[in-house]
C-alpha cells in the first residue's frame, strides 16, 4: 500500500489510479464517503459497492475525518491490501468536523459529477448505473436529486428548468439527506464559498445552489429511483434532531430573492421535527448546553416575544429547573399514552 503525503492537512493511502478515470483522463462520477468513527458501516458499503464500481467512468473515495482508527486500516484488514487499487482513502489531520468534512467533498473528487454517500446509509444494489444513466440523459444540470429509502418522500420527480421550481414542486427539503444529492462538480467548486460561509446551517452543501436560486439556466432534476438506504446506525448514533433544526433555519440568513426566501422558508418548515419532539429530545439529553439549543429554536421558530415561545420558554425552564420531576411527568404520560416519548440518548453531534 502506497503513502503519499499531499499537503501537511491530509493523508492519501492508494495504490495506482488505473481503472479510475474514463474519457480524458476523468470519471464521470466521483462517490466520495465523509466519515468519522464509523468503520465498520464504511466497510460494509465498500463491501455493496465495489460490484458497481469496478469500471473505468466511477472513482470512489473515503474522506476519513480523523477517525480514532485510520478507516484505512480497517478497510485493509476487511479486504486486504489490495482494496487500495480500487478506491482512494483521504485522512484530515484535524476533525473538521460535519460541516467541514461535507464540503471537503467538492474538492476530493476528480469527476463530472460528486456522489456524497454517507456512511450510515446503505447504497442499494444499482445505485450507481441509475446514476450514471441519469446524468448521461440529464444533459447539462447542475444538481439530480435522488429518493432515499426512509429519508424524505419525492412527489414530482422530472427536471425543471431552475432549483426554485423544483422547490415548488416538491414542498418538503429534499436536499436535507446528504446521499440523495448528486453535484456537478465545476459549478459547485466556482460557488463553494457559500458553503463555507454557511457552514452552520447543517446543509452547506446545498448553499452554493441556493445562493444562485434565481438562475434559470440551473437545470435541476429530482428521480424516482432509491440509491440507498436510509439510518443503518441505531437511534443512539445518529445525528441529533435538535442540532439540525436549530441549523437548518439559519438557511433564510441566505441574500436571495423573496420568492426563494419562501420557497425555502416552506421547505424548512416541512422539515422541521415538531416543538414537543425537540422538547423531548432535550429532556432525554438532560444537559444545561441541550436546554439552551433548544431555547435557541424556539426562539428562531416562533420569534423571541411571542406566546407559543413564551410557553416553550416556560416549560424548557421548569425543565431544567425541575429535571427529574418533569421526567416523571413524561414517563406518566407514556404509561397513559403506552408509548415511549423519552428516549435514553446521547449528544449525537459529536459522532459526525
Amino acid at each position: 500500500m502506497d503513502q503519499v503525503r499531499n499537503s501537511p492537512s491530509e493523508l492519501t493511502l492508494s495504490a495506482s489510479a488505473a481503472g479510475t478515470s474514463g474519457e480524458g483522463g476523468a470519471p464521470t462520477l466521483s462517490i466520495v464517503i465523509p466519515t468519522y468513527r464509523r468503520n465498520d458501516c464504511v466497510v460494509e458499503n465498500i463491501k455493496r459497492l465495489l460490484p458497481q464500481i469496478r469500471r473505468s467512468d466511477v472513482e470512489l473515495i473515503v474522506l476519513d475525518n480523523c477517525s480514532p482508527m485510520p478507516v484505512a486500516e480497517s478497510l485493509e484488514a476487511a479486504f486486504g491490501p489490495g482494496i487500495f487499487e480500487h478506491l482512494q482513502v483521504v485522512r484530515n489531520a484535524g476533525n473538521l468536523g460535519l460541516a467541514g468534512n461535507s464540503l471537503r467533498i467538492f474538492e476530493m473528487g476528480r469527476g463530472d459529477y460528486i456522489w456524497p454517500l454517507c456512511d450510515d446509509d446503505a447504497v442499494l444494489p444499482n445505485a450507481v448505473d441509475e446514476m450514471l444513466a441519469a446524468i448521461r440523459a440529464g444533459g447539462d444540470l447542475v444538481y439530480l436529486w435522488f429518493p432515499v429509502v426512509g429519508g424524505p418522500a419525492h412527489r414530482k420527480p422530472g427536471t425543471y428548468p431552475g432549483l426554485l421550481e423544483a422547490m415548488e414542486a416538491e414542498p418538503n427539503l429534499f436536499f436535507i439527506a446528504l446521499s440523495s444529492n448528486v453535484f456537478q462538480r465545476t459549478y459547485f467548486l466556482s460557488r463553494l464559498r457559500f458553503g463555507y460561509l454557511y457552514s452552520y446551517s447543517w446543509a452547506p452543501f446545498i448553499c452554493p445552489l441556493l445562493s444562485d436560486a434565481d438562475n434559470r439556466s440551473n437545470r435541476v432534476a429530482i428521480h424516482a429511483g432509491a440509491i440507498a438506504q436510509s439510518g443503518i446506525l441505531g437511534e443512539g448514533e445518529r445525528w441529533s434532531k435538535l442540532d439540525a433544526c436549530i441549523g437548518i433555519r439559519t438557511l433564510l440568513e441566505l441574500p436571495v430573492s423573496r420568492r426563494a426566501l419562501s420557497c425555502l422558508r416552506s421547505s424548512i418548515d416541512s422539515f422541521t421535527f415538531s416543538t414537543p419532539r425537540l422538547f423531548i429530545d432535550s429532556l432525554a439529553l438532560g444537559d444545561g448546553q441541550r436546554w439552551q439549543l433548544f431555547r435557541l429554536f424556539v426562539e428562531r421558530k416562533y420569534g423571541a416575544i411571542s406566546l407559543r415561545a413564551a410557553w416553550w420558554l416556560m416549560l424548557a425552564a421548569a425543565g431544567q429547573t425541575l429535571p427529574a420531576m418533569t421526567r416523571r411527568v413524561v414517563r406518566l404520560m407514556e404509561h397513559v399514552l403506552n408509548r415511549r416519548l423519552l428516549l435514553d440518548v446521547e449528544d449525537r453531534f459529536a459522532r459526525s
